[in-house]
């Protein structure tokens, strides 16, 4: 069984992500200080006291610091709780698909555009959570009720992936091979690259066996 531990279940959540936490806290901190600085002038100028303001610029770091932790610890909350939902419906996917290592690598939020025959039909591009194990992928949306699975596969010879600028595609070995295409981006770079590096590495490493794994997605096309 795996456990949710704070400090693990944080390092799910991509560089990107962890400054823009950073940056609001600070931000946070930032919008307080000058709040209570313009209390401690205020007071200070009506009551003649102006030690007040002395006072309040030496309190300064400890306020900001304070209000800085306050907002960084329940953003971080929030944000940890989101990606453990997120993992929770990955890994019931991935046990779905067959998988047999159930923690994901990496787990971001991009998107999934699905392209089937270009010349007839318009792609379909989907806000998704991207996760990759060991050995499949999974991509789902979130959707009222909960989530939905956009594409799953178990890494093998059936999944052919490419690396381009600012994304990386898969294409489903399967009948009609040419109409199904998954493209996927994200606005955050990083996590995209490291995604399609490990993706890549994985499925170098995987591409001689699990080609006989059933496949949602096959089923879903089927259907």
């Amino acid at each position: 069984m795996i456990y949710a531990h704070p400090e693990t279940s944080f390092q799910l959540v991509p560089p990107e992500e962890k400054l823009e936490i950073l940056a609001e806290s600070q931000g946070s901190g930032l919008v307080f200080l000058g709040l209570c600085l313009f209390f401690f002038i205020v007071t200070a100028i009506g009551y003649q006291f102006p030690w007040l303001i002395l006072s309040g610029f030496l309190l300064a770091p400890v306020i900001y610091k304070s209000a800085s932790n306050k907002a960084w610890n329940k953003l971080k909350a929030e944000k940890m709780l989101y990606y453990l939902g997120a993992r929770s419906a990955c890994r019931r996917f991935a046990f779905s698909l067959g998988a047999v290592d159930l923690e994901p690598k990496i787990l971001f939020r991009g998107y999934l555009t699905e392209t089937y025959d270009p010349w007839h039909e318009e792609p379909i591009t989907s806000p998704v959570w991207v996760a990759l194990f060991n050995d499949c992928v999974i991509a789902i949306q979130e959707k009222k009720g909960g989530a939905v699975l956009r594409f799953g596969s178990i890494l093998g010879p059936k999944l052919k992936v490419s690396r381009e600028d600012g994304k990386v595609v898969m294409k489903k070995d399967i009948y009609m091979q040419d109409r199904f295409t998954y493209t996927i981006t994200s606005d955050y770079p990083v996590a995209l690259t490291a995604f399609g590096d490990m993706l890549y590495s994985f499925q170098k490493r995987f591409e001689i066996s699990f080609g006989d794994k059933k496949d949602l997605t096959d089923k879903n096309s089927e259907d």
